[in-house]
């Protein structure tokens, strides 16, 4: 028998549907369709100081917002910046805002995604997480 000659019936057992709460439909042309509900098979997540959704769902157990200081390398990388455009005066504590940092920001494999250097820099931050996220 040849994969595309198998029915769902072939596939999954009506006794399994039963146990995992799967509801079947058949069409007025006798193809079985699914019942429009949605399954989530898989999640991946970075929001702020949570890399992955365990660390994610304990912040939110603990009433934590993963509002934070600036990270000391970044911090760096912004005032070497600042510095090359002209800037050279240190800026204070208080004037960096506390918010929701992601780490590891410049660790994007622009080579394994076969992007240029250059292409990865003027993409969308959220773009490059889309892609790094759904790997």
């Amino acid at each position: 028998m040849d994969i595309k000659d198998l029915a769902l019936d072939d596939l999954l057992n009506q006794q399994d549907a039963a146990d995992n709460n799967i509801t079947l439909v058949k069409a007025a042309d006798g193809v079985e369709q699914d019942s429009g509900e949605v399954a989530i098979i898989g999640i991946s997540m970075r929001i702020g100081a949570a890399n992955d959704l365990d660390t994610f769902w304990q912040m939110l157990a603990k009433g934590e917002t993963g509002i934070r200081p600036l990270p000391e390398a970044r911090r760096a990388a912004f005032e070497e910046y600042l510095h090359l455009r002209g800037v050279f005066h240190r800026i204070s504590e208080q004037d960096y805002l506390r918010e929701t940092f992601l780490d590891d920001i410049d660790k994007f494999d622009y080579r394994f995604f076969g992007m240029s250097k250059q292409e990865a820099n003027l993409m969308d931050p959220n773009q490059r997480l889309f892609l790094q996220t759904g790997w």
